[in-house]
Order: C-alpha cells, then structure tokens, then sequence
C-alpha cells in the first residue's frame, strides 16, 4: 500500500520513532526528509549535468583522468585473483535518494554477511543501487540497467571497490522484486526490507574487467577499484520498464547516468574467456 502524498507531510513530523516503526512495521513508501536524499548542486541535465560537472565548485574532481565509467574495449587477458565474495540475508533501506534508487545497509549488519575479499582484504558492501541505461559500455554496447555494489575498506580513507553488474530482460530475479514491488519513485521515498538474499545480486559466472577508476557521481572521487562483471543478472521486461520510467522526466534526459569517460591511457584487464 503506498501512502498519499498528503499524509505524507503529517508524517514528516511524527517523531523519529513513530516513523521509523511505521518503516519496520509495514514496508509501506514513506516520504521522510535526510542527507541520503538531500537535493545536490549538481544534475543529469544542463545547465548542472554531467558535461558541467568538472565546471562546478563541488565537483571539481570530475575532471580527473580516472573517471568513471568508461567503454570496455582492448582490454588485456590475464589471470586474476578470484573474488571471494561474502553475502548473506540481511536486511535493507531502500531510498529514491532523487539521484538513483538506493539500498543501504544498517551499519549493524555484520561484515561477515557482505563481504568482498580480494588480494587478501576484506571490503565490506556499504549499498547497492540502479543507474539506466548501463554506465559502461562494451565495445559500444549497453544494457538497460547497471547495478553498483559499492565495498568499502574499513577504517579512515579506506578505499574503495565497485563491482558493476549489468541487468537484461529475461526471468524474474526474486530478491529484486523485493524492492520492484514497492518502487520508490519520488525523491525520499524509503521502506525497509527485513530478509533480503544479496547473493542473488550475483551471476553465476564472475570473469570480469577490472581497472582503475572513480565514483561516477560527485564528487566523483577517484582511487576506485572498479570490477564489471561481464555476465548480467535478468529481471522481467516490465520492471526494467518502470525503473526506466522513473527517470525519464526531463530531469533526467538521459536517465540517471553520467556518459563514459576519456580512458587517459588506463590499462583494463580481464579474465573473460575469449570467444570461439
């Protein structure tokens, strides 16, 4: 059941604990006002957008010549080190933040249900969420949607690792239709889900291409590990649909992605089989 939006506004000033049992208690939309939805100085249109970013006093750094997202072309075969990946059920806070659809996970999910390993060290999953159409591109292709899973080292400036998975029309993907379900679609609208299976945020198949490169949102930090999965995951036509339209106003031109960036002489690597 989704609230109206007017009785949203009553809600806005219940306490903080009369919301949050109405989150826990229902699953229903909630629009509620927080720093995860805050409206930026940046945008997906002119005169803010992804063109004008390098241009603007917060996002200075997205001018850097590691930026994200790039197309995936040449990339050079070698042996890499598995991806020791860690998940659980755990539950999420699902937020349109305005700019994307989040899932957050509570900082009281332990580390050993979201982990990463890699190179012998454990990155622990911060969020998940939806870009459309994909931000990278393989040799020129896209696909409708581009999922991040965003890890994070522990401890102060711990770097980060972004594993980008690209969705396709085709069977249902259950634990995503979880969130479909009840698709947030305004700015700050929020629920939670209580038992959510991030193992099936995954294929099967984990080659990947790897390189060197940034957060593809202001302030578009560089130093990012980013890992894209080459085999995507499936979610039915009409769900891919929805989140399309969610980001089509002309807020969101061309969706809710930023364009793939100049590669400056970057090397990517991969471990996907060569085609016969």
């Amino acid at each position: 059941m989704r609230i109206s939006r007017s009785p949203v506004r009553i809600l806005v000033s219940l306490s903080t604990a009369a919301v949050a049992l109405l989150l826990v208690s229902g699953g229903a939309l909630v629009a509620q006002e927080g720093p995860d939805c805050a409206v930026k100085p940046w945008s997906y249109r002119p005169p803010t957008g992804p063109a004008q970013w390098p241009s603007l006093s917060c996002c200075s750094r997205c001018g850097g010549r590691q930026q994200s997202p790039i197309n995936i072309t040449n990339a050079i075969r070698q042996p890499l080190l598995p991806l020791g990946f860690s998940y659980g059920t755990v539950p999420v806070h699902v937020v349109h933040t305005g700019y994307d659809i989040r899932a957050i996970l509570p900082s009281d999910v332990p580390g050993n249900q979201r982990k990463l390993r890699i190179h012998g060290v454990d990155y622990i999953m911060d969020n998940f969420h939806f870009h459309t159409r994909s931000e990278h591109t393989l040799n020129g292709s896209d696909w409708p949607i581009e999922m991040h899973i965003v890890h994070k080292r522990p401890g102060p400036n711990g770097k980060t690792v972004a594993v980008a998975v690209f969705i396709e029309p085709g069977p249902e993907n259950q634990q995503l239709s979880k969130i479909w379900a009840n698709l947030p679609t305004m700015r700050c609208d929020r629920r939670n889900i209580a038992h959510f299976d991030l193992q099936e945020l995954l294929p099967q198949s984990r080659a990947s291409y790897r390189y060197a490169g940034s957060l593809t949102t202001p302030a578009c930090d560089q130093g990012v590990d980013f890992i894209v999965l080459a085999t995507p995951i499936t979610m039915r036509p009409e769900q891919i649909q929805a989140f399309e339209h969610v980001f089509s106003s002309p807020a969101f031109p061309e969706g809710n992605r930023r364009p793939t960036q100049t590669l400056h002489g970057r090397q990517v690597v991969t471990d996907v089989p060569r085609k016969r």
